[in-house]
């Protein structure tokens, strides 16, 4: 019994065979349909358009690149041209400020000499004129204001006396200063910033600046015993030790001219 129930199925599938295999058939032809011409024409006119659009876009690149190139060109040149017009109102400007110091200094030499000559043209105007370029009561001679004491004092308390008004004692560096010091003396002796270096022996101005040759052989005497000290009367350097007293001369660089008014 099991055995026809058996050739029954088999023989019950294998009538399904046929059907299935056209059922097969048919889904192929389902799945895979052939192409129409009308979606040809679509798809090349997609991909001519993508084309299209790819060259646009390259064109579009290129002049963005062509446009930014020139810009830079342009941009660099209005930088060199920013950087030259600086540099040429840079040397203006040194230019002018090197006119207005040239004018600014002639103006001055002008003035000191207009003031030189008010403070010669009348007596009392070296001392009192109001353009002078030196402290009440000093005498003003070249670059240099002097102003001679009216007390006698040691060479030391004189050099403190005129470091108290902003001077030192008078440096007399050449022979002209000192026949200028030798008019301001009035027949009286005044100390100077010189002495004698008790180590070496040699003159020294206050600012330990040697005494010249030229102004050496006119030192008169030579005494010993502490510190020598030089004061000054007429056409000679005289010593003696510097805790004796005399009258003394103050020395302070000149300023510049005032007003230029007559005095």
């Amino acid at each position: 019994m099991d055995n026809e129930v058996t050739y029954a199925d088999l023989k019950f599938q294998d009538s399904f065979k046929p059907q299935r295999i056209q059922e097969f058939d048919n889904s192929r032809e389902i799945e895979h349909p052939a192409p129409s011409p009308a979606w040809r024409w679509s798809a090349l006119g997609l991909l001519t358009l993508c084309l299209l659009l790819l060259i646009g876009l390259a064109s579009l690149g290129i002049l963005f690149f062509q446009a930014q190139k020139t810009n830079i060109r342009q941009l660099n040149g209005l930088e060199k041209n920013l950087s030259l017009q600086l540099e040429a109102i840079a040397v203006i400007s040194k230019e002018k400020e090197t006119i207005q110091s040239n004018l600014t200094h002639a103006l001055q030499e002008m003035a000191t000499q207009l003031c030189r000559e008010l403070t010669r043209s009348k007596p009392g105007n070296q001392i009192y004129h109001a353009c002078k370029p030196c402290p009440e009561t000093w005498f003003w001679h070249e670059k240099s204001c002097y102003g001679a004491s009216i007390v006698k004092q040691t060479w030391e308390d004189s050099r403190e006396a005129c470091a108290a008004v902003n001077s030192s004692l008078v440096k007399i560096d050449n022979k002209e200063e000192w026949d200028f010091i030798a008019s301001l003396q009035n027949r009286q002796y005044h100390w100077v910033g010189l002495y004698q270096n008790p180590n070496g022996r040699q003159w020294e101005w206050e600012d330990g600046s040697a005494l010249s040759r030229d102004l050496n052989s006119l030192v008169s005497g030579d005494r010993t015993g502490g510190k020598m000290c030089a004061y000054t009367y007429g056409s000679y350097f005289y010593i003696d030790p510097c805790t004796d007293k005399h009258y003394y001369i103050c020395e302070k660089v000149a300023g510049l001219v005032k007003k230029l008014i007559a005095g």
